[in-house]
């Protein structure tokens, strides 16, 4: 696992796979509503599903990529509640993405981050 040097949030990338986490001092409700209105604010972003545990962001397509689902999970760690996500592929066969899923989770995350801690979009470019 590696550390995004301007903020220290903890990446991990596997092939076209990538996975993030950042710990917010808000509540689950607030933490929630952050990632559904992050999400919505992004180009190419829509929330597809949610479920009490989860909210899976559907990604369009684009020049590099097929389309990704950003699946993100809350856990609530006394005051803080950690918001992680992982990405899955639409097209499973995808071997390469030369990134984009790791682009699209540092980006979703710092939009996430801005949103609950009250500064609105941090972010709205690929």
């Amino acid at each position: 696992m590696s550390t995004n040097s301007k903020d220290k949030r903890p990446l991990a990338t596997k092939g076209p796979r990538s996975s993030g986490m950042v710990c917010l001092p808000v509540s689950y409700v607030e933490a929630r509503q952050a990632t559904k209105d992050a999400a919505e604010s992004l180009e190419r972003c829509t929330v597809k599903t949610e479920s009490k545990d989860t909210i899976i962001v559907e990604v369009a397509k684009g020049w590099t990529t097929h389309g990704e689902l950003l699946h993100v999970s809350f856990i609530v760690t006394g005051e803080e509640t950690e918001v992680r996500i992982t990405t899955e592929q639409v097209m499973p066969t995808t071997r390469f993405d030369f990134g984009q899923a790791r682009r699209d989770v540092e980006r979703l995350l710092k939009t996430i981050e801005g949103f609950a801690m009250g500064n609105g979009a941090t972010t709205t470019t690929s």
